[in-house]
């Protein structure tokens, strides 16, 4: 077993709690549909939001929406950089694995595929 990192970003409308938690579980569902993750497989994951996002921690619906109440997750604000993609929430999962890094696809969905147009899976 070793360690991998997985990665994603993925734009809420508005700052608002329902499009932070709808895009968190877009961005969330994405990841764990198409690398098959498992809770037990995961160390932590630690989320980013830009200043912007403000209404809710993007951590708080996968614990009550994917029930992930074992997983170490903390939440921290992007640095303000100018000209950043506004409304973004990052995520960085580390995960358990007997699988190889270049198996597991990262996922940037929406405006954030901008950012990783090498890695854009919509």
């Amino acid at each position: 077993m070793h360690l991998v990192s997985i990665r994603g970003a993925v734009t809420a409308n508005d700052n608002s709690v329902e499009s932070i938690d709808e895009a968190t579980l877009l961005l969330m569902n994405t990841l764990v549909k198409e690398n098959k993750i498992l809770e037990e497989d995961i160390i932590h994951i630690l989320f980013t939001a830009t200043s912007d996002l403000t209404a809710r921690y993007p951590s708080v619906i996968v614990r009550e929406e994917l029930g992930w109440n074992q997983t170490a997750m903390l939440n921290f604000e992007e640095k303000i950089i100018d000209g950043q993609l506004p409304r973004c929430i990052r995520v960085l999962l580390l995960i358990e694995t007997d699988r190889t890094k270049e198996t597991f696809t990262h996922s940037y969905l929406r405006e954030a595929s901008k950012l990783r147009p090498d890695w854009i899976t919509e």
